[in-house]
C-alpha cells in the first residue's frame, strides 16, 4: 500500500505540473488561460483535477477595414471566450489516454460574429463526456453529453432548452 501511496503522489504532482505547464503554454501563444485554483484528487484509483474558475480567452486581434457586409458568419481568428464555474477530467492512472471530463455550474461562451462577440450562459443538469488521446497525448476522439441544457443570450432574449444533447468530434 505504500508503495502505491507514493506512486499515486508522483503520479498527482506530474498531473498538477502538467496542467500548469499547458495554461503557461497557451499564455506563451497569447492567450489568456488560467484559474483561481487546482485540486487534485482521487487516490488511491483515479486521478481527477478540478480547476475553479477556469479561463481560455483568445484576445481580440489588430481591427482592419471591414471586408464587406455582415454575413451573420462566425470570423475566422476573431477572439472568443470561455469562463466557468468548474472543470473535472480525471482518469485511471492505468489507462491514462482515457479522460472523462465534466463541467458543472455555468459556463460563458463568447463566439465571434460579424466582427463582434455573441455571449451566452449555459448551464446543464449534466455536462459529461471523455477524450481520448494518442501516444504523444493529443486528443484523437472526444463525446459531450448534456442533459437538460439551457443557453441563453447574455440579455437573456434568447433561450435554447435541450432534454439531451450529444456533441461528438475532435
Amino acid at each position: 500500500l505504500g508503495g502505491g501511496a507514493l506512486y499515486w503522489r508522483h503520479a498527482a504532482r506530474a498531473l498538477e505540473d502538467g496542467i500548469v505547464a499547458w495554461t503557461e503554454a497557451r499564455r506563451a501563444e497569447g492567450l489568456t488561460a488560467g484559474f483561481d485554483g487546482l485540486k487534485i484528487t482521487g487516490f488511491p484509483l483515479l486521478l481527477r483535477a478540478t480547476a475553479y474558475n477556469p479561463v481560455l480567452v483568445r484576445p481580440i486581434p489588430p481591427i482592419g477595414p471591414p471586408t464587406g457586409p455582415p454575413t451573420g458568419r462566425m470570423n475566422n481568428g476573431a477572439a472568443w471566450a470561455w469562463r466557468g464555474s468548474e472543470a473535472v477530467a480525471a482518469f485511471r492512472p492505468w489507462k491514462p489516454h482515457e479522460i472523462a471530463v465534466r463541467f458543472p455550474g455555468t459556463h460563458q461562451i463568447t463566439l465571434p460574429l460579424d466582427g463582434g462577440g455573441w455571449t451566452v450562459f449555459a448551464t446543464a443538469a449534466r455536462a459529461a463526456g471523455t477524450v481520448k488521446l494518442d501516444g504523444n497525448g493529443s486528443p484523437t476522439a472526444g463525446e459531450m453529453n448534456f442533459k437538460d441544457l439551457d443557453i441563453a443570450s447574455s440579455d437573456g432574449s434568447d433561450v435554447l432548452t435541450l432534454g439531451q444533447a450529444r456533441v461528438t468530434g475532435i
